[in-house]
């Protein structure tokens, strides 16, 4: 596992009474939430690039996410939780987690999420800190497991063996006394592969360093707007699509 909050060894020391445990689990609650966000975030930019490959991705987290507010909800409710209503949220949360392909680290995560909500269920206490602290185990375990996933399923998306600088200018030509200004990047680019690129209602050149050159003829004032795909095939064979719009003004 890449790391193990400390949330862990509270944990398995039995969450015992101590005067600084809510200060732990605030502190917990804070870096679990903020990488589980990052998580969530790296998602929808897969998707939003590429939403064939990742549509069930995106799909299964969202469900995933509605099952655990709800299992989240229940278990930090008031009161003593072992009733129908509560195992069977419990349940509907397992059947989502529950995938065929666990790699030896994951099983064990996922083991001990059952352990302690075993142990929840059967013990005759039920403090607060208890609560809060199991469902931030979970939550670091259902973060480990959409990252595993995503970084699974994203490691052969694009490949590159170069990178070079690009300078996009505001203007090549300014007056005397004008500021000249310009933007540097650095592109990553695949020397094996050709991008394709499609844009509608313009020509498409290929530069000498791969790059798309687009070309608008244009035959009216006002705002033009152009959008298009650029896309690339993985050595997988698996096809990745970014969609790009921009716009420029005729006058």
């Amino acid at each position: 596992m890449k790391y193990i909050p400390i949330l862990f060894i509270l944990f398995l020391l039995g969450c015992s009474q101590k005067p600084n445990l809510q200060k732990q689990i605030e502190l917990q609650k804070d870096l679990i939430e903020l990488q589980y966000i990052n998580t969530l975030n790296d998602i929808d930019v897969h998707y939003a690039t590429n939403p064939v490959k990742y549509e069930d991705l995106f799909g299964y987290v969202q469900a995933l996410r509605k099952r655990f507010n709800a299992l989240e909800e229940e278990l930090l409710r008031p009161g003593f939780i072992n009733d129908e209503i509560s195992k069977a949220k419990v349940h509907e949360y397992y059947k989502y987690v529950s995938l065929p392909n666990y790699d030896r680290t994951l099983d064990k995560e996922f083991r001990k999420c059952k352990a302690g909500i075993n142990e929840l269920f059967t013990s005759k206490t039920q403090s607060r800190e208890e609560k809060e602290l199991l469902v931030l185990y979970l939550k670091t375990f259902q973060n480990f497991l959409v990252r595993t996933l995503l970084d699974e399923m994203s490691v052969n998306d694009f490949k590159f063996n170069k990178i070079r600088p690009v300078v996009v200018e505001k203007s090549n030509k300014v007056k005397l006394g004008e500021e000249y200004e310009a933007r540097i990047f650095l592109a990553a680019i695949d020397t094996t592969k050709v991008p394709l690129y499609k844009i509608e209602n313009c020509e498409v050149f290929l530069g000498i360093q791969g790059e798309g050159i687009v070309r608008y003829k244009t035959n009216s004032k006002g705002n033009h707007v152009w959008d298009g795909t650029v896309s690339w095939v993985s050595d997988q064979g698996i096809e990745v699509v970014m969609k790009l719009e921009e716009h420029f003004i005729v006058e």
